[in-house]
């Protein structure tokens, strides 16, 4: 018969015997595969800037000089303009648009806490014209006085829509005067054909603008 103290080892050795079986187990126990990482979506594209077209060889949209005008109103608006007796003048709440072909004006109406300078012009109404218009390219701001008052202009190019009739675009010059009064501005803006004679039927244009 086997003493106490030998049954004690005996059991010891077995625990020892079984503790290092379980450690080895753990040891050679293959490692969990790793999750396969999610496939990277990729994120749409940011189409580039539309580039400046180059100015039309002929470019239509001139205005005879001895062309006859007609005055448009826009009696929410509070205000009217001379515009080539051709072009239709389309009154729309505050806004009036005029159009003539290639050629055309615009008038919108904006809040302002006062007369805008030549920085706020650059700032504010320039930038404008750039985020909302095609290829903008801003030429120059100038300080004019005119028989309605003093007034900012901005002188800049910019590509066309396409045409409905063509489905063709051009490159535009485009002035926008900034008039104000009574805590409002009027932007006229006015756009031609690159390169057509318009200059003395846009001043005039603008020297006629007037507030009711």
């Amino acid at each position: 018969m086997r003493s106490p103290i030998a049954k004690l080892a005996s059991i010891v050795s077995l625990c020892l015997l079984a503790g290092l079986l379980a450690c080895r187990g753990k040891e050679t126990a293959p490692a969990p595969a790793a999750e396969a990482a999610e496939p990277e979506v990729a994120s749409e594209a940011t189409p580039p800037p539309e580039e400046p077209l180059a100015p039309l060889a002929n470019p239509p949209g001139a205005i005879s000089a001895t062309q006859a005008f007609t005055r448009c109103q826009s009696r929410q608006g509070g205000y009217s303009l001379e515009v080539p007796a051709a072009w239709t003048c389309t009154e729309n709440l505050t806004s009036l648009r005029a159009l003539g072909g290639p050629d055309g004006a615009l008038v919108v109406l904006q809040d302002a806490a006062g007369p805008p300078n030549a920085k706020q012009a650059r700032r504010r109404y320039a930038r404008i014209l750039v985020q909302r218009g095609l290829a903008v390219r801003i030429e120059g701001i100038d300080r004019v006085s005119l028989p309605n008052g003093p007034a900012m202009v901005i002188h800049y190019t910019s590509n066309s829509g396409l045409d409905p009739e063509t489905h063709q675009q051009f490159r535009r010059g485009n002035e926008t005067y900034l008039f104000y009064k009574g805590g409002r501005v009027a932007a006229l803006n006015l756009w031609a054909p690159q390169g057509a004679d318009t200059k003395e039927a846009w001043a005039r244009m603008a020297k006629s603008f007037r507030w009711s």
